[in-house]
């Protein structure tokens, strides 16, 4: 579902490795992902929470009026079966989290001005889906291909 309402299901895969045990970024470390007033200490609070639905629904009653996507999110959780069934909390928590970061994820990275080093480390960031590797890509191909050799100290 969040793939087809966001485009990506890349947060929620977030959300759900973390719960597996699997190292993932959390949301500050993606900052550059989201808009500057992004709620991003409170997502993580709900990504590590023991139990994030109820602050996830609450955050996302905040801010779920802030894009389409995210609204419609709210209104499928609150209104439809998928909100009265919290036996699979987890999966409603993922879901809400990952509209809150559509809610406040950029829709357009602006790449022109990054330097190399924050180029790579977006790119490493491991999502299963980054939105923003088509841009950042193209701005990796934009340096001059002995720079990275140049700028990237030698690691052992």
């Amino acid at each position: 579902m969040s793939s087809c309402l966001f485009g990506h299901a890349a947060f929620v895969d977030l959300f759900l490795a973390h719960r597996e045990g699997h190292e993932s970024p959390g949301f500050a470390e993606l900052a550059s992902l989201f808009e500057r007033h992004a709620p991003l200490r409170e997502m993580d609070e709900v990504l590590h929470g023991e139990n994030p639905l109820a602050p996830a629904m609450q955050l996302l009653s905040r801010c779920h009026a802030r894009r389409r996507e995210a609204s419609l999110a709210w209104t499928i959780i609150e209104q439809g079966l998928t909100g009265r069934d919290k036996r699979r909390p987890e999966c409603l928590a993922a879901f809400a989290l990952a509209a809150i970061a559509c809610a406040f994820q950029l829709q357009e990275l602006d790449t022109s001005s990054l330097p190399l080093d924050d180029v790579l480390a977006l790119l490493a960031l491991d999502v299963s889906t980054n939105p923003c590797s088509p841009g950042l890509t193209d701005r990796l191909r934009s340096f001059p291909r002995d720079q990275a050799q140049r700028d990237r100290p030698e690691t052992r």
